[in-house]
C-alpha cells in the first residue's frame, strides 16, 4: 500500500511538566530522542538487531518489514543542536550555514 514508505514527524518535547509525569529527567530529551532514532535505523535494517544504548537494551530482534532509511526534511531553526543531529542522522555530517 505505502510502497515501503514512513512518514513521520520528531519532536524532542517542549514541556517539563510532561516529563514530570512520566519520571523522565526534562534535559534527557534530545538525547532519548538521538537514541531512539538510531534504534530505528537498526530496527529497519535486515537481519536480527541487537541494540545496546543508555536508555534501550535488546538483543537478537527481528524487525520486519525493513526500510531504507531516508531523511528527507529537517524543519528546525538551522543553529539548534536538533538541526545537527537530524542532519547527522541523514548524511552523517553536517555544517552550520554561512
Amino acid at each position: 500500500m505505502s510502497g515501503g514508505r514512513l512518514i513521520t514527524g520528531i519532536g524532542v518535547g517542549w514541556n517539563e511538566a510532561e516529563f514530570s509525569a512520566l519520571g523522565v529527567p526534562f534535559h534527557e530529551r534530545g538525547a532519548r530522542s538521538n537514541e531512539y532514532l538510531r534504534l530505528w535505523q537498526a530496527c529497519w535494517a535486515p537481519g536480527k538487531v541487537s541494540f545496546e544504548g543508555k536508555f534501550v537494551q535488546g538483543a537478537e530482534r527481528v524487525s520486519s518489514p525493513t526500510m531504507t532509511w531516508s531523511l528527507t526534511k529537517i524543519a528546525s531553526k538551522p543553529t539548534s543542536s536538533a538541526f545537527f543531529a537530524a542532519a547527522m542522522m541523514a548524511s552523517g555530517e553536517a555544517s552550520k550555514p554561512r
